[in-house]
């Protein structure tokens, strides 16, 4: 299956930090930048994303079944996300950036990943 080249999608992991509606948050992790042998001197904070979930299935850690529970805050997931909606098409979550991506697969991370 080909997609065009203007398509991307794009695979994050992160917390969920608010839910309004069909619309989350999820808060990806900080970097700590550096190198081998050499200290962080400082922390770039990771990116928020929100993320439309209307139309994604959610699956358990095993990826291969379906999860019946709603995502909550707090969550671990890791979420391939399609190209974002434009800024114009809907009002974005308070504190968001404007763009909100479909969630075209989520799946929950266990506790042990």
């Amino acid at each position: 299956m080909q997609t065009p080249d203007s398509f991307t999608f794009r695979v994050i992991q992160g917390r969920i930090t608010t839910i309004a509606g069909q619309v989350v948050t999820v808060k990806t992790p900080d970097g700590y930048p550096g190198g081998p042998g050499m200290h962080a001197q400082f922390v770039t904070a990771g990116p928020r994303f929100d993320i439309d979930i209307a139309h994604s299935r959610v699956l358990l850690p095993d990826g291969e079944r379906t999860d019946p529970r709603p995502l909550a805050e707090g969550d671990r997931v890791v979420i391939v996300l399609g190209e974002p909606e434009p800024a114009s098409a809907r009002p974005s979550p308070p504190g968001g950036e404007g763009q909100i991506y479909p969630a075209l697969l989520i799946e929950r991370v266990a506790a042990g990943d």
